[in-house]
């Protein structure tokens, strides 16, 4: 008699996406201020220090704005990271 996991073993299941869309902010954040930095030669944040940083702002709507004002910021020539630090103080 063989153990049931030897019958289901060709039944896989795919792996779960642990991915959620406040996690995407912040490596999206993480990213776009450490580009900076490394240009000028600091030393880049990690992602818990944005993940800290960003930890009042409950609700996914208020980091889509965020995201939305910095972006305007960086097309318009302006410093992301700049406009980033501002709008959270």
């Amino acid at each position: 008699m063989e153990h049931i996991t030897n019958l289901f073993g060709q039944y896989k299941l795919p792996p779960l996406k642990r991915s959620t869309e406040r996690g995407e902010y912040l490596v999206y954040f993480t990213e776009e201020i450490n580009k900076e930095r490394i240009a000028t030669k600091q030393k880049p944040f990690q992602l818990r220090y944005i993940g800290f940083r960003l930890g009042h702002l409950k609700k996914i709507a208020d980091l889509h704005y965020l995201k939305s004002i910095c972006d305007d910021t960086k097309r318009r020539g302006g410093i992301f990271s700049k406009t980033f630090f501002g709008a959270i103080k």
